[in-house]
């Protein structure tokens, strides 16, 4: 008897339910860890290292000879609208530079957004800073 195998629509029809249900916080939770990935991905590209989207990622900023204030809103407002322009699943709230008075050139960063899960809004915060070692901006939440 040969076996026939029906069309796309067919086969998504008849696939199996998935195992559970997640619930809100898992939901928060993955939608989170998605978006925390997106933005690592996005500050760790160069604007113009992207032939098809020029404006994709942060400004280079290691020839930089801006004083540390004027430097740090600078990259501050670059990371803002980076994030606002290429992370729609989050509304950035507010973002603020956390000095550390042990490293005074280190930078990092709080970022407080707002993302929807399940038609309501959520806050979530991520904590970055540059990785001195790699160069590379380092996400946590």
């Amino acid at each position: 008897m040969k076996q026939q195998f029906g069309g796309f629509f067919d086969r998504l029809n008849n696939a199996p339910p998935s195992r559970r249900r997640l619930d809100h916080v898992e939901r928060i939770t993955r939608r989170a860890n998605s978006i925390k990935q997106h933005i690592k991905q996005l500050l760790n590209a160069r604007k113009g290292s992207s032939l098809c989207v020029p404006d994709f990622g942060l400004d280079d900023f290691n020839d930089a000879a801006i004083g540390t204030k004027d430097m740090v809103s600078i990259i501050s407002a670059d990371i803002k609208d980076t994030i606002n322009n290429f992370e729609p699943r989050v509304k950035i709230v507010s973002i603020h530079h956390e000095a550390n008075t042990d490293q005074p050139l280190e930078l990092k960063f709080i970022i407080d957004g707002l993302t929807i899960v399940d038609n309501k809004y959520e806050k979530i915060t991520f904590a970055m800073a540059v990785d001195q070692y790699r160069s590379q901006w380092q996400i946590s939440s």
